[in-house]
């Protein structure tokens, strides 16, 4: 599912930053949600570092929040697996 800018979206990332966004694509399947192909306001595509945590608002509203992944998408944080195989503590 694409997100577009019909309401404000944007990336907060732990460190503090926020990152306007033009859109975003969402992905889900039966194990995880993905956020893929994030754009910013500018037009142009956003890189982030692995293994940031990031939260997608629309708004004031939480959509989503994971772990940044090598491959540039963002996993849900639920689905995010601690090295031991458990869930990772909120």
């Amino acid at each position: 599912m694409r997100l577009e800018r019909s309401k404000p979206l944007s990336l907060h990332m732990e460190d503090g930053q926020s990152v306007s966004l033009h859109s975003v694509d969402l992905e889900r399947d039966m194990d995880a949600s993905y956020l893929r192909g994030l754009v910013g306001a500018d037009g142009v595509p956003l890189t982030l570092p692995s293994g940031t945590r990031v939260t997608l608002l629309s708004g004031e509203s939480v959509l989503f929040v994971g772990i940044t992944q090598p491959d540039g998408s963002v996993k849900d944080f639920l689905s995010c697996s601690a090295e031991e195989g458990e869930f990772e503590d909120l």
